[in-house]
């Protein structure tokens, strides 16, 4: 289960996000009560209990705790991941006006490098790691055709991160994201 990868793909790959969800407790769409209408798509929404606080650990876990609660057959069948959408330096790439996707620049075997141009310039990278435990990523500025040092931020962690002279390493953990915002 790669929740967390497939939403940050999302980020370089679409435009604006749309979640949704419903708080209605209604009865499945199989239901044979005439009384009850068929379920609409429910979903339990992470937001509201843990903001940006949210890992692919505790999706399991909240996944496993509404299945074995019956909200399953209650109608529930998804869990809504909306920490991207708190992030405003992570919706801004989102929606950044240059209207552009990002692409996949470089694989190796669970690790992928993605960019994304932005309208002022620079250029959202996403530094995923698909394996089963933390690895070590270096972006070559090459990679995405920068020559020299770049400024670097971690849109996640809000943190500037330098100006590394032509290359930058990241520990990533297991199927997790380093998302950086590079610019001259």
């Amino acid at each position: 289960m790669q929740i967390i990868r497939s939403a940050l793909i999302a980020v370089f790959l679409t435009s604006p996000v749309t979640v949704t969800s419903s708080t209605a407790v209604a009865q499945p769409a199989n239901s044979p009560s005439p009384k009850l209408a068929q379920t609409s798509p429910m979903g339990w929404n992470s937001w509201n209990k843990f903001a940006c606080n949210v890992s692919e650990q505790l999706i399991r876990e909240t996944a496993d705790a509404m299945v074995s609660a019956g909200m399953q057959s209650a109608g529930y069948q998804y869990v809504n991941i909306r920490e991207m959408l708190t992030n405003a330096e992570v919706l801004a790439v989102n929606q950044d006006a240059k209207g552009v996707q990002g692409h996949r620049v470089w694989d190796e075997g669970p690790l992928e490098i993605w960019v994304k141009p932005l309208a002022d310039g620079s250029q959202a990278v996403g530094l995923f790691n698909r394996g089963e435990s933390e690895l070590i990523i270096t972006l070559d500025f090459k990679t995405i055709g920068v020559t020299g040092p770049a400024k670097l931020r971690d849109l996640w962690e809000h943190k500037d991160l330098g100006s590394p002279p032509d290359s930058y390493t990241a520990h990533v953990p297991k199927h997790g994201v380093v998302m950086l915002k590079v610019s001259k």
